[in-house]
Formats: C-alpha cells, sequence, structure tokens
C-alpha cells in the first residue's frame, strides 16, 4: 500500500497528515501540529538521558548544529523565523524532520521512506520557489526514531527520504479539503458553475486563491504581508508602550490575545483591550484585501477560510462581505495538509493507498 505524507510546514506552526483525512478512523494519531519553533541545542548528549525529563519534542541534528523540535520545543517565549528564505535554512529541515520523528512514533514503524511527500508554498512564492522546495524535500532526511523504536532499530536515527514529493500553493490544500467535505464520495469534481475563493492569512502573508472546481486561476490569485504577524506586531507595539516595557514579543502576545490574560514580570494584565485592538487591526487588513481583490468583477460562488489564522480574519470578512457565506473549520490549522494529503491521493490514484 501506497504511504503518503502532507507536510505544511509554516512561520507559525508545522502541520503534517499522514492518513485519510476523510476516512471513518481518521484522529489524532493520524497528524499532529507543532509550533515552528527550533531552539538550539547546546547539549544534545543530555537528552538521551533516561530519566532527563518527558518533553514532547526531538533532538533534531542539521550539518553538525543540533536544534529542538515538537509540540513541547521550548518553554520560553521563543522567536519564530520570519525570513523569506526559509525553505533553505537549517531550521526549515529540522522542522521536516520533527514532522517525519512524529510520523513513525504514531506508525510504530522503523520505516526508510515514504511513497510521496506533498508540500505547500505561500502564493508569492510558489511560482518562484517550488523548484528549490522539491529538491529539499527529495533529499535524504536525518530523522531522530522515537525511543520506543530505537532498540528495534539498533540506532537512534534513520535516514529517510520521500520516492517523489509534489509542490503546491498551500492554500491549494484548503480547497482540496473542502470540496472533498462538500461534495460527496465521488462527486468533487462535479461542482456547481462559478469559481471558489480561498482565503488563507498565513503567519508572515494572506494569501488567496481563486479556482473553478479543481483548477487554479493563477491570474486571480495574489498575496501581501497581512498575516497573523501583522496583528501581533501592532499590538506587541501597543501594548509594550502602554506598560512601558518596549515591544512585546510576539509569542508572549499570542498567547495572551489566545487567553485574555498577559502574564507579566508576575503579574497579570487583563488583555482584552487589546483583543478589541487585535478585531480592529484584523478588519483593516481585510480592507486592504479588498482592495486588491474586487469581488463585483469576479464570478465567486464560495469562499473559504483557512489556515491557522483564520479565527483572527473569520468575523472581519463576515462583516466586509455580508452577501457571501464564509466557510472556516473550527480546526483550520490544519486544512491545507489535510487536503494534501488528499491531493497525494489523486496523484497515485485512490485505489492504491494506505488509508
Amino acid at each position: 500500500m501506497k504511504q503518503i505524507i502532507g507536510l505544511d510546514v509554516g512561520f507559525g506552526n508545522t502541520k503534517s497528515v499522514w492518513a485519510n483525512p476523510a476516512s471513518q478512523n481518521f484522529g489524532p494519531m493520524n497528524e499532529v501540529c507543532f509550533p515552528s519553533l527550533v531552539p538550539p541545542c547546546h547539549n544534545p548528549s543530555l537528552e538521551k538521558i533516561e530519566g532527563m525529563g518527558v518533553r514532547d519534542r526531538a533532538v533534531v541534528e542539521i550539518e553538525g548544529r543540533s536544534y529542538f523540535v515538537g509540540r513541547e520545543a521550548s518553554a520560553a517565549d521563543t522567536l519564530r523565523i520570519l525570513d523569506s528564505e526559509f525553505i533553505h535554512r537549517h531550521e526549515y529541515r529540522a522542522l521536516m524532520a520533527g514532522a517525519f520523528y512524529y510520523y513513525l512514533k504514531a506508525t510504530g514503524a522503523v520505516t526508510q521512506s515514504i511513497d510521496l511527500l506533498v508540500l505547500g508554498l505561500p502564493v508569492s512564492a510558489f511560482q518562484g520557489k517550488r523548484g528549490e522546495l522539491k529538491k529539499i524535500g527529495s533529499r535524504i532526511h536525518r530523522v531522530p526514531l522515537p525511543k520506543s523504536l530505537q532498540q528495534q532499530a539498533g540506532r537512534d536515527t534513520i535516514d529517510f527520504f520521500a520516492k517523489q514529493v509534489v509542490v503546491v500553493p498551500q492554500p491549494y490544500g484548503s480547497l482540496r479539503l473542502s470540496m472533498n467535505d462538500t461534495a460527496g464520495d465521488n462527486d468533487m469534481f462535479e461542482l456547481d458553475e462559478g469559481l471558489t475563493l480561498v482565503i488563507d492569512p498565513g503567519f508572515c502573508t494572506l494569501d488567496w486563491f481563486v479556482s473553478s472546481g479543481l483548477e487554479p486561476q493563477f491570474e486571480l490569485c495574489g498575496s501581501f504581508d497581512g498575516g497573523v504577524s501583522q496583528i501581533l506586531r501592532e499590538v506587541a507595539h501597543a501594548a509594550g508602550l502602554a506598560l512601558g516595557v518596549g515591544d512585546l514579543n510576539l509569542v508572549t502576545v499570542e498567547r495572551a490575545l489566545s487567553t485574555g490574560m498577559l502574564n507579566l514580570s508576575g503579574r497579570r494584565i487583563d488583555f482584552a483591550p487589546y483583543q478589541a485592538m487585535a478585531r480592529s487591526v484584523a478588519l483593516s487588513v481585510v480592507d486592504e484585501f479588498l482592495l486588491n481583490f474586487n469581488f463585483q468583477k469576479v464570478g465567486i460562488t464560495r469562499v473559504v477560510l483557512s489556515g491557522g489564522g483564520a479565527h483572527h480574519y473569520l468575523n472581519a470578512l463576515r462583516e466586509r462581505l455580508p452577501g457571501f457565506e464564509i466557510t472556516a473549520a473550527h480546526d483550520s490549522v490544519m486544512d491545507n495538509a489535510r487536503g494534501f494529503w488528499l491531493i497525494g491521493q489523486d496523484f497515485l490514484g485512490a485505489e492504491q493507498v494506505a488509508a
């Protein structure tokens, strides 16, 4: 049976799916999401000592440098990497290896290869970087083995590779997933006439992707710097100025917006006023998007909101587009990766793919 991994490495989170998201048996053991935080590990040998902690992370070595990756990569508010050349950095490869580590841990098998790896790029980077990312995905990856598999393998790492690699625009994954959810078992290509718009606010950019059925309309797609980090930066600056501490760490702000409470120097500070500010910034970003995308000239019939930043923008989009039904999954952070798996299934043929 063919084995597929859909892997979406974002600035905010790394998401990976290795089983059919439409299957009745699909669950938490078939996917993983962890922060794209890659703090350096200065003493990797300490992590191998039994009884030295049970944090949910792994140590990945890339060209002589060691990094922590995983759900609990760091207890500190480690900064995310915001670099247009992210795919060429050691940290990107470390996050890929971390995703493969979770795949091996969940499947419980010491395997060195999969049949297909599906990766994604922001719309703005797709044309220029897809060939480069395919080469990166196609290389041999040194992956740490979970402790439960090390005795079976007789070592603590494994060389892991994909026999084939496909690179797609990130929102195409959400499009593919939404059509699977909407159309039924075998009719996903027999959709009503009109165009589907996928709006995908990532950590750095707000991407939009237009398609007729599953046929991309690249001349109508676009991207600009309007992702979640824009909201976080403005809130970080305003809150830090008001508190007299300088701009706050973006990870700290992200957590405070989620919980409504900021922990700062032993104090608990009500963050509700800044939640209102975040909503205002999101509205401004949506207004900028509408200046770039003219709904009056494009026959959009469906609007899908996806990505980890979807919840920041849902109300703003509904306010500005009252005539459209905007669908968004409650766990939309996984939409692209789940769709990537389905794209891989289409690529290889459904009858050959392991569920």
